[in-house]
């Protein structure tokens, strides 16, 4: 990596807060979702040193992508992509999309230190219960699935996510 995207020369205590703090903020509803003319949904958060898009496609399955730009330079520093959907068995138990990703957005609302991405360790509310798994990594390369089951046990919804950060150097060759 180059100097300014090395892990050192950035502040990753300061990145993360800032994208979990803007991760709450549209779970809680206090970031206006915008709609691209082709559906694509994506919000934006900002303070002085970062701006935070996170781009989202679908409804059952959905997909998106989260970019933590540097504003002092506009260069991408940071992305984390997640990807979810409902299983059969929440079909087969007649839970709606909305009562799963209604419990999905209440459990992003809660903070976790001990996880890096998306929600909390764990979260219950009433008989649903959702699990965030940590597989690989800290908060600079990680990745990890989360998932929501019922009090039977049975799994409704899974989700996979991952990221890290991102060098631009021009060097660094072309993919």
């Amino acid at each position: 990596m180059n100097s300014t995207n090395a892990p050192d020369a950035l502040d990753l205590p300061a990145m993360r807060a800032f994208v979990l703090q803007a991760q709450i903020a549209y779970a809680k509803g206090k970031i206006t979702l915008a709609r691209a003319p082709d559906g694509r949904k994506s919000l934006t958060i900002e303070n002085d040193t970062y701006l935070l898009t996170d781009e989202f496609d679908g409804g059952n399955p959905f997909c998106g992508i989260e970019r933590l730009i540097r504003k002092s330079d506009n260069h991408v520093i940071w992305n984390g992509y997640y990807h979810g959907w409902l299983t059969q068995n929440a079909k087969d138990a007649s839970y709606t999309v909305a009562d799963v990703f209604n419990f999905l957005r209440r459990a992003l609302q809660e903070f976790d230190e001990g996880t890096i991405f998306r929600g909390p360790a764990s979260f219950k509310d009433g008989a649903l219960t959702y699990t965030n798994t940590l597989e690989f990594g800290t908060f600079d390369c990680f990745y990890g699935h989360e998932t929501i089951q019922d009090g039977k046990g049975r799994l409704l919804y899974y989700g996979r996510y991952g990221g890290g950060l991102v060098d631009l150097a021009e060097d660094a060759g072309e993919a």
